[in-house]
């Protein structure tokens, strides 16, 4: 089942700010996210050396995301839920076109076809550790990564389990975790206005694209752990201005671009937004955000540097002057120097 058949039955509850993933598992908050501004992330971040922290980024994302949404009873057949559950999750949300899992002795292996941010970037240790922190929780065993194939169209990887129980990230009580991403105020265009308005665009595959380039949903814990782990977020202003270079009208006014950015944040599941311009500033603010799984603090420096990168487009003298955290609110705010 596709995204787009998904939202038509309420399997996905979309609405303003807000994109609820019902879907055989737990209940959780899902994000849409521009997939080259991720992938071109992370494929910097291993261009300067980072491979082991990217590797330890994407193990501990699988690991929070399915540990703390993976229902007990699905642990006893973990090939067979990987196989079904999962794999129709995935495809549902665009991630994947295909995945197989088996299982020889003590050996799990994991072969995928159009595998997202892979499909972009090609080989990369992201999804390396993303497939290993998937075996950590379904199988519960502190699992090793022998090998792994990677080409933007398919991948291959070998992961070998242990006797040993793995030791799991801490995460926030799913309790809480529900709490802040509750939304009060529901009104206002989603996901589905904005397919019917062709904002975005699905193709044959039901494949969900932003001006000809993908986008990809997911749970937003990731952008929570790039912003603590605090590598290379300088590069992101720069890699968000290249990317929506191509995509966005140059002839569009700033106050087009301005509605563009606040609709765009929006539909893609962020929160409520209000953008606020004045003579030498640009105000952004987002009330009801999505919060991540992780324990650590939530950090919202990504999407608030791919905020930069997109007001770039019309002056790159913006810096970002403050940042405020508040009550299920974030703030920031941009000045020329």
């Amino acid at each position: 089942m596709r995204i787009s058949e998904s939202i038509s039955k309420n399997i996905t509850e979309s609405s303003v700010g807000h994109f609820l993933n019902k879907f055989k598992m737990k209940h959780r908050r899902d994000t849409f996210f521009f997939e080259d501004i991720l992938a071109n992330f992370i494929k910097e971040c291993e261009k300067k050396g980072y491979e082991k922290e990217i590797l330890l980024l994407g193990q501990k994302w699988l690991d929070l995301c399915l540990g703390q949404t993976i229902k007990p009873i699905f642990k006893k057949a973990p090939v067979i839920f990987m196989n079904s559950i999962l794999k129709q999750v995935w495809i549902n949300l665009c991630l994947i076109d295909d995945m197989k899992t088996t299982k020889k002795g003590n050996v799990v292996i994991i072969e995928t076809k159009g595998e997202a941010l892979t499909r972009v970037m090609g080989k990369n240790n992201l999804m390396k550790g993303a497939y290993l922190g998937i075996v950590n929780v379904i199988f519960d065993s502190k699992a090793k990564l022998k090998k792994a194939s990677q080409t933007k169209k398919k991948c291959r990887y070998v992961i070998e389990l242990s006797k040993k129980p793995c030791l799991h990230f801490k995460a926030k009580d799913k309790t809480l975790y529900d709490r802040l991403n509750s939304q009060t105020n529901k009104k206002g265009p989603g996901l589905k206005n904005a397919l019917k308005q062709g904002i975005f665009r699905l193709d044959k595959k039901n494949k969900i694209f932003f001006r000809g380039k993908h986008i990809i949903a997911g749970e937003s814990t990731l952008s929570h752990l790039i912003g603590n782990m605090d590598i290379l977020i300088e590069s992101i202003p720069k890699i968000s201005f290249e990317y929506f270079s191509n995509v966005i009208e140059e002839e569009s006014s700033i106050e087009e671009k301005l509605i563009l950015l606040k609709n765009l944040l929006q539909i893609m599941g962020w929160g409520q937004v209000t953008i606020i311009e004045n003579k030498n500033s640009i105000k952004l603010e987002i009330r009801n955000p999505p919060y991540g799984l992780q324990a650590e603090e939530d950090n919202w420096i990504f999407i608030i540097n791919c905020a930069l990168g997109y007001l770039w487009l019309f002056d790159k003298n913006f810096k970002t002057e403050k940042i405020k955290n508040g009550h299920k609110m974030v703030s920031a705010t941009f000045s020329k120097s």
